[in-house]
């Protein structure tokens, strides 16, 4: 009965971290957003999971405009 009750335990803890994993670990890759403005004061919001790179392009890649690129290592 023991030898039962180890198994099964043994098991539950490694469907949990296959789980956890799927869950969690989702990997993202990196894409570049252009942004068209109409108006010099509008702006943009964003919300960016930890481990997260932000850049701008300060080279006016895209038709004289800034660019943003959001890179995400890992994000849920």
């Amino acid at each position: 009965m023991n030898r039962i009750t180890s198994i099964l335990v043994i098991l539950t803890f490694l469907f949990n971290i296959l789980i956890g994993i799927s869950l969690f670990q989702e990997n993202v890759n990196a894409e570049t957003y252009a942004l068209d403005f109409e108006e010099e004061n509008e702006t943009i919001s964003y919300f960016a999971y930890a481990g997260s790179n932000i850049t701008i392009d300060e080279n006016d890649a895209y038709n004289g405009k800034k660019s943003i690129k959001v890179t995400n290592r890992n994000s849920i």
